[in-house]
């Protein structure tokens, strides 16, 4: 089903399986209790929003390249998939995009744009954060599979950015697993699962500050 243009509102099927097309214009899209795949080709799909349902939701890119635009985000579906250079869009600054229960694979990065932004790491797959202008809170969890990648890769103390591991039981004096890679990259082994890489800045200037434990 292909809605074409214009700010749809598709509730997919509750009896079979189907694929369906939003298109361009701002669409919801809601899953019922069968398996849903929400196509996306190209970088002018409008800024959707997602109400996931019973059965396996999939939000998959089409063509290279394309940008998928989110409105906020609450794991509105099971998974992206994308092409490699597929990104994942906030369409809406300063929001929460919670990405806990959803799976990342073949996007490039999560990106929050601008304001004062939470993002929510997908606790199912590594994946690569770009929290943009403005205060940004990354938060990470523990993880059910045996690691754990998250990329931060615009950290910045003079906005203020934060990471938040209340979660993981550490401290500051416990993350004693930091090395500096060649890239000048700081990676920080959160928990015998989960690895923290901070692009770009360097293990030098970080401070207890910086998380929120």
């Amino acid at each position: 089903m292909d809605a074409s243009g214009g700010d749809s509102t598709i509730i997919a099927s509750n009896m079979s399986a189907a694929v369906y097309r939003g298109g361009a214009g701002n669409d919801t899209l809601r899953a019922q209790n069968a398996d849903v795949v929400w196509l996306y080709g190209g970088t002018a799909d409008g800024i959707d929003t997602w109400i996931n349902g019973a059965g396996h939701s999939v939000a998959r890119a089409e063509s290279a390249g394309a940008v998928i635009s989110i409105k906020r985000y609450s794991n509105g579906v099971d998974g992206f998939e994308g092409r490699g250079d597929t990104i994942i869009r906030d369409g809406i600054t300063g929001q929460v995009l919670d990405f806990r229960w959803t799976t990342l694979s073949g996007i490039a990065k999560v990106d929050a744009g601008g304001g004062n932004d939470t993002i929510w790491a997908s606790m199912q797959s590594d994946g690569c954060y770009r929290g943009g202008t403005g205060k940004d809170t990354c938060v990470v969890n523990d993880t059910p599979t045996p690691t754990l990648g998250v990329s931060i890769l615009d950290f910045s103390q003079s906005e203020k950015d934060l990471v938040d591991l209340h979660s993981l039981s550490t401290s500051f004096k416990i993350l004693l697993k930091w090395q500096q890679e060649p890239s000048g990259d700081t990676t920080i082994q959160a928990n015998d699962a989960v690895t923290i890489r901070l692009v770009g800045f360097p293990l030098k200037k970080l401070k207890s500050s910086d998380f929120i434990f």
